[in-house]
Parts: C-alpha cells; sequence; structure tokens
C-alpha cells in the first residue's frame, strides 16, 4: 500500500512539474508585441522629428527642429523587452543608403532604451520604451532622412520589430514657404479651395545648383504623405494620392530656388478624439464613443486640433493605458462611399491600413471601427481608398470627401529641402526645413 502511494505521490509530482514546465515555456515564448510607436522632437511631444546638428553655419536660423528626437514605443510583454536599435540613413525618396561612410555600425547602433512599467490594471500594454537619439552608443553626422530598426534580442528574425523615421538637418541655406490661394476639381458637393505652394530656398556660392534638385512638403504630421518636387522626374507618379499637383522647379540657389506645388486641396481641419476625459471615459470597462456620431464635414470643425501630433502630457500615470474605442460614422446625405473608408490619425501615424477599413451596417447605415487607443488626444479624420490587394498599400486617398474643405483650416506645412553632397562617397543631405500655415 505504501509503495502504492509513493508511485501514485511521485507520478503527481511528475504531472504538476510537467504541466509547470509547459507553462513557463509558454510564458517564455509569448512573443513581444507592438502596441503603438511615436516620434517627435526633443521632449514636445507637438514637435516635427527633426534634429539639428550642432556645428552648421550660425548665421542660418531655423525655427524647425530640436537638439534631439524622441522615440517611444509601446509593447506587450511577459518581461521587459530587450532590444536594440540600428540607424540607417536613406536618400531623399527614403530608398536605403548602403554606404559605409554613413552607416558606420560602431557609431548607429544603440541599446539604449528606458522601460518602464505599464499600470498595474494595464491589459493592452505592459511596457513603454523611450529612446533618445543621438545618445551616448550613437553620432548622426549627416544630414538627410534617417530609418531607426529596432530588433528584439530574443527573437533571432532579420525583420525588424518596430521602424521608425526622423530627419537630420545640416542648415547651409536659408528656407522659406509662401501661400496663396487657389482652387482645383473636388467631388460633387465640396468647396474647391486649394493652396498653391512655393518652397523658397537661397544659399551661398558654396553649394553647386546642379546637387540641390528636390524639395518634399509634407502637411501636419503626416509623414508617410510626401509631395515630392524635383528636377529628376516631372511626372507625379506617386500613388498615394487621389489628386495629382502640378510642380514646377525655377531659379538658381545662389539667388532664389523656387519649389512649387499647385492646386493642393486645402482639406478640413482635424476631428479631435479627447480620451483625457476620465468620468467620460473612465478605465476600460466599456466601449469608449463621442458623445455622438460623427457627420459628414464641409467647412465647419469644433475644436482646436494638435496639428495631427498625439498630445498625452496631461495624462495621470494612474489612467496611462489604452481605451477600446468605437468610432461611429453616419454618411447620412453625403451617400454610401464607392471606395473603402479608413480612419486615419495620430494612432496609426496617418498610415492607416487593411486594419484601419470601416465596416458597413447595411441596417443602420453607418460605418463602424473598433480600436485600442492610448489616453490622451487624437487627432483624425476619415478618408476614402483603394487598398491595393496586391501590395496591401493604401492608394488614392482623399480627406475631402467626407471631410470637405475650409478656406479657414490653419493646416501648416513643412518644407525639406535636399542637396547631393559629394563628400563620403555622396549622399542626400537637407540642408534647410521651413515651415508655414495660412494664419
Amino acid at each position: 500500500m505504501c509503495a502504492e502511494l509513493r508511485t501514485l505521490g511521485l507520478l503527481y509530482i511528475a504531472i504538476v512539474l510537467s504541466f509547470c514546465n509547459v507553462s513557463i515555456a509558454n510564458e517564455d515564448e509569448t512573443p513581444t508585441e507592438l502596441r503603438y510607436l511615436r516620434v517627435y522632437g526633443g521632449t514636445n511631444e507637438l514637435a516635427p522629428p527633426v534634429y539639428i546638428i550642432p556645428g552648421g553655419n550660425e548665421n542660418i536660423i531655423t525655427r524647425v527642429g530640436s537638439e534631439f528626437v524622441t522615440i517611444e514605443l509601446d509593447v506587450f510583454s511577459v518581461n521587459a523587452p530587450a532590444m536594440y536599435a540600428v540607424l540607417v540613413h536613406c536618400n531623399a525618396d527614403w530608398s536605403e543608403d548602403n554606404n559605409a561612410f554613413l552607416n558606420d555600425p560602431t557609431k548607429t547602433r544603440t541599446s539604449n532604451f528606458v522601460w518602464n512599467p505599464a499600470t498595474t490594471s494595464s491589459r493592452y500594454f505592459t511596457f513603454r520604451g523611450t529612446l533618445s537619439l543621438p545618445d551616448v552608443q550613437t553620432k548622426i553626422r549627416f544630414g538627410g532622412n534617417w530609418k531607426v530598426k529596432i530588433f528584439d534580442y530574443d527573437n533571432e528574425s532579420e525583420k525588424p520589430f518596430a521602424e521608425a523615421r526622423f530627419f537630420a538637418v545640416e542648415p547651409k541655406a536659408f528656407a522659406d514657404i509662401q501661400l496663396f490661394p487657389d482652387v482645383y476639381q473636388p467631388v460633387a458637393g465640396i468647396t474647391p479651395s486649394a493652396n498653391t505652394i512655393d518652397i523658397v530656398v537661397q544659399g551661398s556660392n558654396r553649394l553647386f545648383d546642379l546637387m540641390q534638385n528636390t524639395a518634399v512638403l509634407y502637411k501636419n504630421h503626416r509623414w508617410n504623405e510626401p509631395i515630392t518636387i524635383t528636377e529628376y522626374e516631372d511626372e507625379d507618379i506617386s500613388k498615394r494620392f487621389k489628386y495629382k499637383f502640378a510642380k514646377s522647379v525655377t531659379g538658381t540657389i545662389s539667388i532664389i530656388k523656387r519649389y512649387r506645388a499647385e492646386k493642393i486641396p486645402t482639406e478640413n481641419e482635424y476631428r479631435v478624439f479627447d480620451l483625457n476625459n476620465v468620468s467620460l471615459y473612465p478605465n476600460p470597462t466599456h466601449i469608449a464613443r463621442q458623445q455622438f456620431m460623427d457627420l459628414p464635414r464641409n467647412g465647419g470643425f469644433n475644436f482646436p486640433d494638435n496639428d495631427g501630433a498625439f498630445f498625452a502630457r496631461y495624462v495621470s500615470p494612474t489612467y496611462d493605458e489604452y481605451l477600446p474605442v468605437e468610432f461611429v460614422f453616419d454618411h447620412e446625405f453625403r451617400g454610401k462611399a464607392n471606395r473603402d473608408v479608413f480612419v486615419s490619425g495620430s494612432f496609426n501615424n496617418w498610415n492607416p491600413d487593411r486594419n484601419w477599413i470601416m465596416s458597413y451596417d447595411p441596417e443602420k447605415r453607418l460605418y463602424k471601427l473598433r480600436a485600442m487607443l492610448r489616453r490622451g488626444m487624437h487627432d483624425y479624420l476619415y478618408a476614402t481608398a483603394d487598398l491595393n490587394s496586391d501590395t496591401g498599400e493604401v492608394e488614392n486617398l482623399d480627406y475631402t470627401e467626407y471631410e470637405g474643405n475650409s478656406t479657414v483650416s490653419n493646416n501648416s506645412y513643412i518644407g525639406i529641402i535636399y542637396y547631393k553632397d559629394q563628400n563620403f562617397a555622396g549622399y542626400d543631405t537637407i540642408i534647410a526645413i521651413a515651415s508655414s500655415n495660412p494664419f
């Protein structure tokens, strides 16, 4: 009898240990998941991700830029993540530059993340990592477009866990943006207001005009929607926008060089989803919605926006978490769209994919989408576009069909001037940056 009990006891212990081992193995194998990533200048959440390289021309004052850029990512992970970042210099079109002089591995790799745990009540994300660049492990000596590829030490995949972008500026020229009222041919029922925009640059005689032939225009914080004006290609081959913009380049950089993009829709100001109010949107016990469902607009807006950026400075650490949110859009008199309807905003870095396509309820005649949003103030818009089923890319994007145009919208623009520097085997650097808005 004692032998049988001893045998049963050993069997029980073995089963318990096997379950523990399975549990531990499963816990260790739980992949780290990215919840949200954003990049901004310095410590200002509303500042563009622009780093000003020190030691440039002291006579050139640059109003746009910071002493460093901040990368912030929220992840779901059982344990504190172990990650490293690799900086990659890119050409003006964001294709990676395979230049060993620029991408020196001794100066472009860092693991200097600061990880902080989420609140104990959070179930959607568990850690927030912050990385400031440049840091003690990296140096950014060259201007231009920079990608930050983030890798997980615990995942041997060659594919980055996440990727961020920022700009580095070597101030060598003066730049300004000039806006002129214009009109364009919109879809029916939309105000035809537009802007023709000039990016004006002037530099010294030391800059060769042939090497300065590209400027890129961005609206608000939509860094995935560049409007490229270049001498390399006259035809607009971009598939991103529904409307094509006439472009031109005139003048010389030693006197004045002018990059023009014509008939850009003014669009409306952003909608704002303010999740700061804990009384309206308590901890995630129910789905958060706007107090009133969203309707199509043409010229009106209710609240001032944050220029397309996510703003969470005044969120208490106790309530710093993600909330289940439902967007409800009533297309009303505007009719059902002939294309996909997306929700685009600061929560997806103005780069929607198939996960942000709204579903249509034919009975209630409403568009709906559920998502998890970090508490704070989000700017967003409803966009119509086509999803390329082969590439997964969003094409023919249009923010005016349901949002309309407004002649009084205060959308800001940032213009970036590129220069083909012949040093270090040649690379695209940024020699000037400017910003402006209609007011």
